[in-house]
């Protein structure tokens, strides 16, 4: 394999875990949508540089030791940053449309939010398994 670049790696549970902050059984989906989007983006920036550092040099450690043994270039993102603002909010919007299209309206809590297939989860984190954001974005 022929790398050109330094990529962003992020294991999936490292992504749905910070996802999971606000998007979780419980807490109302457009307060969630609201405290994700409520944050100018500097902030945003600023904060996730801070903590992508972090998750990298404990979550991933283990991950990202194994990419560099054999090699493999990675970066903490643009900025430092990790997976830019509006990349984890299509991710989130295609998370939640994937778990609705697999479940019928039984299988979910009462406000239709919180899907109850295993089914759907798997392929939901056979999404999150899409390891890399270019530092050129």
């Amino acid at each position: 394999m022929y790398q050109r670049s330094s990529t962003f790696v992020i294991t999936a549970q490292t992504a749905a875990g910070m996802l999971s902050v606000l998007y979780r059984e419980g807490f109302p989906i457009d307060l969630a949508h609201t405290c994700n989007t409520s944050l100018p983006s500097a902030v945003l920036r600023r904060l996730s540089q801070r903590t992508v550092p972090a998750f990298a040099q404990t979550n991933d450690k283990n991950t990202l030791d194994g990419l560099a043994k054999v090699g493999f270039k990675t970066n903490l993102g643009p900025h430092g940053a990790g997976i830019p603002p509006p990349v984890l909010r299509a991710w989130w919007w295609i998370f939640q449309t994937l778990e609705r299209a697999n479940i019928s309206s039984t299988e979910t809590s009462k406000s239709n939010m919180v899907p109850r297939s295993s089914t759907s989860r798997r392929m939901v984190s056979d999404l999150l398994m899409v390891p890399s954001c270019r530092q050129t974005l």
